[in-house]
């Protein structure tokens, strides 16, 4: 039997909470066919798997260091 903690799918509000994926770009994805959804009468409902594939898809961050502020450095004495 399947693991009933894990749920097949998720509206739109759960891949949302899920991913940290905004909504309207969540959308954008299901048009494009890039996320897999289903309807449940009104309920659109995205596919676990389709999402946490897409997510593990994506390239990883490269995080830079940040940046002196304009007026924050030390100037050389006179």
């Amino acid at each position: 039997m399947g693991d009933v903690s894990q749920p097949l799918s998720v509206t739109i509000a759960g891949a949302t909470a899920r991913s940290g994926i905004n909504r309207t770009k969540l959308y954008e994805l299901v048009g494009a066919g890039t996320l897999e959804a289903v309807k449940c009468g009104t309920r659109t409902l995205v596919l676990v798997s389709s999402l946490d594939a897409y997510v593990a898809s994506l390239p990883r961050a490269e995080m830079r260091e940040p940046r002196q502020l304009r007026g924050t450095h030390q100037r050389a004495a006179a």
